[in-house]
């Protein structure tokens, strides 16, 4: 990594990478800005999630002590038991409308 860009060697190691770098490669692939600026607000949401469920649990930022629903709880658990690592775009789609149907039933 380089600043806020990365380079890739032509070199391959055993072992999984720290993150992930599918929005770089989504740069580097041409895929549009608004596109990849809009992935990192999802990802920096994402990231966030620990910290806005213990405060979701707590009733922090907004007075109420509200327990998380049996639906939240299992996306967490899936979310949590995925290897994104694993998934294409495509399957990663898939999942993500999986879980937005799970919360609506």
């Amino acid at each position: 990594e380089m600043g806020n860009t990365i380079e890739f060697l032509h070199k391959i190691g055993r072992g999984g990478a720290s993150r992930s770098y599918g929005i770089e490669v989504a740069n580097l692939a041409g895929v549009p800005n608004e596109v990849t600026a809009r992935a990192k607000v999802i990802l920096k949401e994402i990231e966030n999630a620990p910290q806005m469920v213990a405060a979701k649990q707590s009733g922090a930022g907004n007075g109420e002590n509200k327990p998380i629903s049996l639906g939240e709880r299992q996306v967490l658990k899936v979310l949590k038991d995925t290897n994104i690592n694993e998934l294409t775009p495509l399957l990663c789609m898939d999942l993500l409308e999986r879980l937005q149907k799970s919360m609506e039933e």
